[in-house]
């Protein structure tokens, strides 16, 4: 696990968001209004969030939220890896600033399985009395656990992350739908509709190759076929090989 210090939220995580989740993608715009709304917070707890990428839609709850017991973000953080086996990506985020058209911070890299079994652990219960203050102590450990992780580099990690998802999606993916991604793309293109995004580029990328390598070159065909219209010549028996 790997922190990302100082990025820019909106881009990195909907690079993320496009190598993992293929339906409801218009869940993130309420995503990046939950981090717009942290960034310009004076709650230190506001700013602390946890964000989760589904193949079916993304969710961005408070962390303080998750660690409450009954909650509907706690239940929703543990429900996907209690009740389905849905692929999760995870994160911890701190929100820091709001810039023009983004949301500095720091990004936090979760094993999601591990996360939501030690949040059923420490959660705290919102009736016990000493709630609040055991709450404090539990975000505390979480926030020195988080910040003990290694710093990556996000652009490589963004570059593996969309490698290994464009491989697993075009093991998948039917002559038809890849069809449908070249087509797709090719228009906007010649349209001017705009390049996608890098999780597109690389999958259109990745079916043009494999059509490539799976159909013989134009040239390597010309030849091919030279050689089958040439008629075979008879070989002549010498002279001295006839018999009389």
């Amino acid at each position: 696990m790997q922190k990302f210090e100082n990025v820019n939220l909106v881009y990195v995580l909907r690079q993320i968001m496009n190598t993992n989740t293929d339906y409801y993608k218009n869940d993130f715009e309420y995503d990046i209004k939950t981090m717009s709304k942290a960034a310009v917070s004076n709650n230190p707890d506001k700013k602390r969030l946890l964000f989760m990428s589904r193949p079916k839609g993304t969710y961005c709850f408070r962390e303080s939220e998750v660690f409450t017991k009954d909650t509907f973000a706690h239940n929703a953080w543990k429900f996907y890896g209690q009740q389905t086996d849905d692929k999760i990506l995870a994160y911890a985020i701190e929100v820091k600033d709001l810039k023009t058209d983004c949301v500095i911070g720091n990004l936090y890299e979760l094993d999601y399985t591990k996360h939501f079994n030690h949040v059923i652990n420490v959660s705290v219960n919102p009736d016990d009395v000493s709630a609040s203050e055991e709450l404090k102590f539990t975000l505390s450990c979480e926030h020195k656990r988080l910040e003990k992780l290694k710093c990556g580099d996000i652009s490589k990690y963004i570059d593996r992350l969309t490698a290994r998802a464009v491989k697993e999606k075009l093991v998948k993916m039917t002559q038809d739908e890849k069809k449908g991604v070249i087509d797709a793309m090719e228009l906007a293109f010649d349209y001017g509709m705009g390049k996608g995004t890098l999780f597109d580029v690389e999958l259109y990328n990745a079916i043009i190759k494999e059509r490539s390598e799976e159909k013989p070159s134009i040239k390597k065909q010309l030849a091919e076929n030279k050689d089958k219209s040439e008629p075979t010549k008879s070989k002549t028996p010498k002279k001295e090989d006839i018999s009389l």
